[in-house]
């Protein structure tokens, strides 16, 4: 669980998944407005093109979204320590 949190804090990492999900995403848009109605083992290669897509684009999208959160949470805990 540790690795996982590790890679999804990685903003470089997280960025490039993002990127490679959105890519994957619009060609399978791309895939569905080029064919007129698409029937049996095209639907499906679609819909499994899509959502392939959109998961890795939203894990990347979380990595990015963790990223930001906590650099909040350290600028905040900075704001609140005692000054001496």
């Amino acid at each position: 669980m540790s690795t996982l949190l590790a890679q999804l804090k990685d903003p470089k990492a997280s960025w490039f998944r993002f990127k490679i999900g959105l890519a994957v995403f619009a060609v399978a848009v791309a895939m569905m407005m080029l064919t007129d109605k698409p029937e049996g083992a095209v639907k499906w290669a679609i819909l499994i093109t899509l959502t392939i897509g959109f998961v890795t684009a939203m894990s990347g999208y979380l990595g990015i979204f963790l990223q930001r959160i906590s650099r909040f949470k350290e600028i905040k805990q900075r704001t609140r320590a005692p000054r001496k």
